[in-house]
């Protein structure tokens, strides 16, 4: 028996050794933590990424199906896009509750306006509209937005279905 109290022949661990072995899981713990918080973090950024392109599809979408819809174009503009949808009275006049408006500023939602409700759509970076000639004998336009983090673009183009109205005298 050695003066510790010990017998050389007993097997155990001493503390240093359980020492070590508490410190190397605990790095090994620390990494596999930071690992997982990285990885957590990107896929998160990406599902909201992938939610803002699905927005953004939606939004351009809806704006062809309203064109395609539309009787005339009435303004045809980044700033403000109007687009005449029926004639509800047959007054051969687009009134109150006949239009459909698609506003935007710079850096700020895309807003579609009817009178039934109000449709934001995520913020552009810039937006771009194109036609085949001026309103109200527009029959086709084309739009682009930029949008997201990093910036990318989107784009579509419709044309109307029916007939523009001749212009108001």
């Amino acid at each position: 028996m050695e003066p510790s109290g010990r017998r050389r022949d007993e097997s155990g661990y001493t503390l240093i050794e359980i020492l070590i072995v508490v410190a190397l899981c605990g790095a090994i713990s620390i990494l596999v933590m930071v690992t997982l918080t990285r990885w957590i973090n990107t896929n998160s950024e990406e599902v909201a990424r992938l939610e803002e392109d699905r927005r953004m599809i939606e939004a351009l979408d809806r704006f062809s199906r309203d064109v395609r819809e539309a009787r005339a174009v009435l303004e045809a503009a980044p700033e403000r896009t109007v687009l005449w949808r029926d004639d509800g009275d047959s007054d051969g006049v687009a009134g109150v509750g006949e239009v459909i408006e698609y506003q935007w500023s710079q850096g700020e939602e895309w807003v579609r306006t009817t009178p039934e409700e109000t449709t934001r759509f995520p913020p552009l970076a810039e937006l771009e509209i194109g036609s085949d000639s001026t309103p109200p004998a527009t029959r086709h336009l084309v739009v682009f937005v930029t949008f997201g983090k990093p910036p990318h673009r989107l784009g579509t183009s419709a044309a109307l279905r029916a007939t523009p109205p001749e212009a108001p005298r």
